[in-house]
């Protein structure tokens, strides 16, 4: 439960490749941010792991972790 996953067409991103390509498909200025993957992953994926051990602190309520009973539904 330390990092994202994202599978699209047979592909398994991860990490900063992850929230990036979902950002690709949502809506709005989201896309835009794609742009960052012309920057190297071993660039791109420390800024990761910094926003991501912040989330809680940067916005409260959001990116809440899974109850005991849902994580069942996750990857370990």
């Amino acid at each position: 439960m330390d990092t994202i996953y994202f599978l699209k067409n047979g592909k398994l991103y991860n990490r900063s490749s992850a929230a990036l390509q979902i950002c690709k498909g949502l809506k709005g200025g989201y896309p835009l941010l794609f742009a960052f993957y012309i920057i190297p992953k071993f660039l791109r994926d420390p800024f990761y792991n910094f926003i991501a051990k912040r989330r809680h602190k940067l916005r409260a309520g959001y990116c809440m972790m899974p109850l005991e009973e849902d994580r069942k539904y996750f990857l370990k």
